[in-house]
């Protein structure tokens, strides 16, 4: 009776310096791998548009920097911001708001100018070079300010046509981003060169 009342005494004792979330807490989910449809599509879209990132900067950067996470796409506020755009196009609205991202691993940039990085590091960075921060305060100068972070993807009925967005900073005034649609010929991705909102600075 007394090492079962002992047993209870160390049980609630645990308990009452445990939070109840440790204790009763199941392991999250991981990432879900990219499918080989959105690996070709994110790969179609640095090969098409890293070049004229490059360009648009006006130092055309050795490197472009990729954040290593997706960003999530809310589809709903797309359609209804983007209708032109999208026409004719049939997407699939059973997951209005793509909010699992998503992380970029190194095939993804392979023998391509383009660099992952962290995103609040990176910022920090761009931040720091903006403001004429010393370089042995900001560190390795050689990352370069530019960062490029893309969305969750969503997709057509059909897997035919596939929408993402973009944003691409080069400075506390200088980026660019916007929606692009993608179009599958020929088992490829291509650009469809549709009327998309877009911004830049």
């Amino acid at each position: 009776m007394e090492s079962r009342r002992l047993a209870a005494v160390l049980l609630l004792a645990t308990i009452g310096t445990t939070p109840l979330a440790l204790v009763w807490a199941t392991p999250a989910p991981g990432p879900r791998p990219l499918t080989e449809d959105e690996r070709d599509l994110y790969a179609a879209f640095l090969d098409l548009y890293v070049p004229a990132l490059k360009k648009f900067t006006g130092t055309n950067p050795a490197i472009i920097n990729l954040v290593n996470t997706t960003a999530p796409l809310d589809l709903g506020h797309e359609l209804k911001e983007n209708k032109d755009c999208f026409s004719g196009i049939a997407f699939d609205k059973r997951d209005k708001a793509r909010n699992q991202l998503h992380t970029f691993d190194a095939r993804l940039v392979s023998a391509r100018e383009v660099r992952l990085v962290d995103l609040a590091q990176q910022s920090a960075i761009r931040d720091a070079i903006t403001h004429g921060v010393p370089t042995t305060i900001v560190g390795n100068t050689a990352l370069e300010t530019n960062f490029l972070q893309l969305s969750e993807i969503a997709f057509d009925r059909t897997h035919q046509y596939a929408m993402a967005r973009y944003t691409f900073s080069c400075g506390n005034i200088c980026g660019q981003g916007g929606v692009v649609v993608f179009e599958k010929a020929r088992n490829r991705w291509r650009d469809d060169h549709r009327p998309c909102i877009g911004w830049i600075s």
